[in-house]
């Protein structure tokens, strides 16, 4: 494998660089999770963006609506990116990365993000509506900007 960490720094910094993707992929987990859910919810609260997110789930105390609304476009992403791996390896004669379990793993990941997407389109019809159109305005402002 030219070109990587463990060819170019050794072992112990091949082994180091693992442990801090690790820490990094957890710590956007606790971002997707427990903060951006809750700064919709606080700005719903004071009436600046869409009310019904400054709701709280009455069993489980928590900003429900906000939650989902972020787990719904964050799955949309994580499927789009998963599936990019396809892209990609066909654009690439030798990958610079094994994927593991290739194509198995990023087909099924693609599959069950698309599964917690339209889980949530069933479940939630009107919020995820919302969530995408939110999705699109986002898409044309970047395509006009850019």
């Amino acid at each position: 494998m030219a070109g990587s960490s463990h060819s170019l720094f050794g072992a112990t910094a091949s082994r180091l660089i693992t442990i801090l993707v690790a820490i990094s992929i957890l710590a956007f987990a606790n971002v997707v999770v427990l903060v951006t859910p809750r700064v919709y919810f606080a700005i719903a609260r004071d009436d600046v963006f869409l009310p019904s997110l400054a709701n709280i789930h009455p069993r489980y105390r928590t900003p429900a609506r906000a939650i989902n609304g972020v787990v719904f476009a964050d799955w949309i992403f994580f499927g789009l990116g998963a599936a990019s791996l396809f892209v990609l390896r066909r654009r690439q004669a030798t990958a610079p990365f094994l994927t593991p379990l290739n194509p198995w793993l990023p087909g099924f990941f693609v599959l069950a993000a698309a599964a917690a997407v339209l889980s949530a389109v069933i479940a939630y019809p009107l919020q995820s509506s919302l969530g995408t159109a939110v999705l699109a305005i986002g898409a044309v402002v970047y395509y006009f900007r850019n």
